[in-house]
C-alpha cells in the first residue's frame, strides 16, 4: 500500500524523469472542472516531440502496480498533439481512470475509443521522445496516438506491426489532427 509521503516521492521521481527529457513543464491539472482531485496529475510540455507541439504527461498514475500478460508494470501516459488542439486532459484523465479500475495496463497496438476531435487513441512506445524517455526503473511510459476510425479498424484486423509499417511509410506528422489516414 502506498503512503501520502510514498506517493510524493513517487511524484517527485517521474516528474524529474519528464523534465529531464522533455524540458520545463510550464501547467497542469490536479483537479477536475467541479475541483475534485484526479487520482493521477497530467503535466503540459510545449514545443515538444518538435516545435508547434505540446506533450501531456500523467504523472502519478505509476503509483500503481498493474497486472500484464508477463509481468506486473507501473504506467505513466504520454500525448502529444499540435499547440493548437484543446488540452486532451479529459481523455487522458478517463484513460488513467480505465487502466486503475481493471488494473491493467494499456500494450503496445491496444486500441481505445475517445469520441469527438479524437476518435481513438493507439497505444505504442513513444518513438517521438528521447530512447531514455520510455522506459525508467520499473516505470514504462506508453503514447498515445489520435487514429482515426478506419485505423483502429486496420489494427484490430491486421494487428500493431503492420499498422507501425503503414506509418512508417507514410511518416505523417502523428500530432496532427487534420492529418490523412495512412490506411
Amino acid at each position: 500500500m502506498t503512503t501520502p509521503d510514498s506517493e510524493a516521492a513517487n511524484r517527485k521521481v517521474v516528474l524529474a524523469h519528464f523534465e529531464r527529457h522533455l524540458g520545463e513543464t510550464v501547467g497542469g491539472w490536479s483537479q477536475d472542472a467541479a475541483g475534485v482531485r484526479l487520482p493521477f496529475d497530467v503535466l503540459r510540455f510545449n514545443d515538444v516531440p518538435h516545435s508547434g507541439c505540446t506533450s501531456y504527461v500523467t504523472v502519478g498514475l505509476s503509483e500503481h502496480r498493474l497486472t500484464g500478460p508477463r509481468k506486473d508494470v507501473r504506467l505513466e501516459l504520454i500525448m502529444a498533439l499540435r499547440a493548437d488542439v484543446a488540452a486532451p486532459v479529459a481523455a487522458l484523465v478517463g484513460i488513467g481512470e480505465e487502466i486503475l479500475s481493471r488494473h491493467a495496463p494499456l500494450l503496445r497496438g491496444d486500441v481505445v475509443k475517445v469520441g469527438g476531435a479524437i476518435e481513438w487513441l493507439y497505444a505504442t512506445v513513444p518513438v517521438y521522445y528521447p530512447d531514455a524517455l520510455a522506459q525508467f526503473d520499473d516505470v514504462a511510459v506508453c503514447w498515445l496516438v489520435p487514429v482515426f476510425d478506419r485505423e483502429a479498424a486496420y489494427v484490430k484486423r491486421h494487428g500493431w506491426d503492420a499498422f507501425e509499417d503503414r506509418i512508417a511509410e507514410a511518416d505523417p506528422d502523428l500530432t496532427d489532427l487534420g492529418r490523412s489516414p495512412v490506411v
